[in-house]
């Protein structure tokens, strides 16, 4: 909660985009460490995979307020 509030106030974009790096690459962890949970076969994801993968529009978002800093 801390990271989206951080992402409403102006000027603390850079500390919101620092808190969100640790925590895109811990939430992304387990397609690679438990792929049995996160993938049914080749590309195609389970319920948990598909949420993991949703936080793509979150990296979308950070580079797109980083890209305007």
């Amino acid at each position: 909660m801390l990271i989206g509030v951080s992402f409403l106030v102006k000027g603390w974009e850079r500390f919101a985009l620092a808190l969100l790096a640790p925590h895109m690459v811990t939430t992304f962890l387990p397609l690679v460490v438990l792929p049995s949970v996160a993938w049914l076969g080749f590309l195609i994801p389970t319920l948990e995979g598909q949420y993991i993968i949703k936080n793509t529009v979150i990296i979308a978002l950070a580079i797109g307020v980083a890209a305007q800093r």
